[in-house]
């Protein structure tokens, strides 16, 4: 499912710069996805330190159309997530959770904002683009808060 996400947020990012805002609204996608997209993936670890600073902005490899949100499955990251989840919602913000110890703890964490689009990951793009801790907020400019 992460895959499909990552595609068709790239597809609208690249439909609205091609278009113009008002006509890329109008492209619909269809994505059939296997049940299991990623077999095995918990335990899923991360280097991503908690509560670490972040660079200002960071230089993703491809574009969103909307703000990504990077969490965690730990108390303090259950607690921001509540905290932000009304700003998320309002920017339809995509969550991905880091680091999982299982999939019932992914679960737990998605649970909080039951109306936010939050899948785990590996850590690994959001490395190379320079992020060094999480939780944080990327906007569609790569500004990190």
């Amino acid at each position: 499912m992460i895959a499909a996400l990552l595609s068709v947020s790239l597809l609208m990012a690249q439909t609205e710069h091609v278009l113009g805002p008002t006509r890329a609204r109008e492209v619909e996608v269809s994505v059939e996805l296997p049940e299991k997209t990623v077999p095995d993936r918990f335990p899923m670890r991360t280097t991503l330190q908690l509560k670490a600073a972040n660079p200002p902005k960071i230089q993703l490899r491809f574009g969103f159309a909307r703000p990504i949100c990077v969490i965690g499955t730990d108390a303090h990251s259950a607690k921001w997530l509540i905290a932000n989840a009304a700003a998320l919602e309002a920017g339809a913000a995509l969550c991905f959770i880091v680091g999982a110890e299982s999939e019932a703890s992914a679960t737990a964490i998605q649970a909080l904002a039951p109306k936010l689009s939050i899948a785990a990951i590996p850590d690994g793009v959001f490395i190379a683009a320079g992020l060094r801790g999480y939780p944080a907020i990327i906007n569609r400019s790569g500004a990190v808060r």
